[in-house]
């Protein structure tokens, strides 16, 4: 629902949604391989086999105060209700490794049948200090039946300090609410945790965006990150070390020609932990794209996104994960009435690329794939 003239002053936004989610590893996963032996043979390996359900809730109101002078103040609350209401878990019997074993309603299942409430509370402020300066503060407070709450504030002051240039300072902080499985999860492997805190977030960014020319936008973010109480497994999930993120992120938008347009960015990381990665960022990144409009109605695009190699974690003997460049093109037909058709081909050049993760060597991407799209827009007078 949404009716911007709700009353005097007032705008009044609310949302209503109800999601299920439904999962299952079909015949299961084996987490080793047929004739694993441990002291105890396993022929068939060790196998996994799980599925679970969950029914979400969710449930969103806000209003917008115009009533002061050169402000807009919106509050909003809200509640979502996560229910996991089915977990049905089976696992190779080791006192009989040809059969699977229901461990479902067990401290051995992948998680416990359980509900998790959320209900937040925010409030936000856009002020127009003057014509040029621009100050957007807020603040949100959530609170979780299972683990606690957070309070998280945000700021940014927008300036447009000439005709041609912006600037714009911009603080925030977020978390991570601790997962069903790091709460509840007992397994052979890892331990759950009751007690956990949620990751904490802090970003400061410094941007700044100049129009060089009718044609040529530059854009410059100078940025740090800082994660804190990370959660890390250690037979026990448990809140320990930290990550720094700082680096700088330059990007370019050119209009090269009437039916040409090249766009491009570059992203350089230096990153510090305390024994425990929590992303797997490279220190180095570009990207680059062009779009050219082969006829009014026909487009192609070609992209390529170049990721650098990525460090490992203190805790990690192997060398650095290896960089890949990926290429992917894309034509596009808008000319048949409302219909539109695409076809692309991802990672073009079936380059070997690699996710950097714990397994070994790594997580393998997708090899060259291919990818159609149809698309049919309804009308209705004027309104699409």
């Amino acid at each position: 629902y949404n009716n911007e003239n709700f009353a005097d002053n007032w705008g009044l936004d609310a949302d209503l949604r109800y999601q299920h989610l439904d999962y299952t590893s079909g015949d299961g996963f084996q987490e080793r391989p047929p004739g694993y032996d441990d002291g105890t043979l396993y022929p068939n390996g060790v196998i996994n086999q799980i599925r679970s359900a969950e029914r979400r809730y969710i449930f969103g109101l806000s209003g917008l105060y115009s009533g002061i002078v050169n402000h807009a103040l919106r509050v909003g609350a809200g509640v979502t209700l996560q229910d996991l209401y089915y977990v049905e878990h089976h696992i190779t019997d080791p006192a009989n490794p040809t059969q699977l074993i229901d461990v479902s309603d067990s401290p051995g299942a992948f998680a416990p049948e359980n509900v998790r409430t959320i209900r937040h509370l925010y409030v936000q402020d856009i002020w127009a200090i003057s014509d040029s300066l621009e100050l957007t503060a807020g603040v949100r407070y959530d609170d979780y039946s299972d683990f606690g709450d957070a309070l998280n504030p945000r700021l940014a002051l927008v300036w447009n300090t000439s005709d041609r240039l912006t600037t714009k300072l911009m603080y925030g902080e977020a978390f991570r609410a601790p997962s069903y499985l790091e709460l509840y999860s007992g397994t052979t492997y890892t331990q759950p945790n009751a007690n956990l805190n949620p990751e904490t977030s802090q970003t400061i960014d410094l941007a700044f965006g100049y129009t060089a020319t009718n044609d040529l936008q530059l854009n410059l973010n100078l940025f740090h990150f800082t994660q804190r109480d990370l959660i890390k497994r250690a037979g026990l999930y448990e809140n320990t070390g930290d990550h720094t993120i700082r680096g700088v992120e330059v990007e370019a938008l050119w209009q090269a020609a009437r039916n040409l347009k090249v766009s491009g960015n570059l992203t350089l990381r230096s990153q510090e932990d305390s024994g425990y990665r929590a992303v797997d960022e490279a220190d180095r990144e570009a990207y680059l794209r062009m779009d050219w409009g082969l006829q009014p109605d026909l487009n192609w695009d070609l992209q390529a996104n170049w990721v650098g190699k990525r460090p490992r974690s203190a805790t990690d003997s192997r060398p650095d994960a290896e960089a890949y460049l990926l290429t992917d093109t894309t034509m596009r037909y808008a000319g048949s009435d409302n219909w539109e058709f695409a076809a692309s081909v991802r990672n073009l050049f079936d380059v070997d690329a690699r996710a950097s993760a714990s397994i070994a060597n790594d997580l393998p991407l997708p090899e060259r794939n291919f990818y159609a799209e149809i698309r049919y827009k309804f009308l209705n007078g004027s309104h699409q």
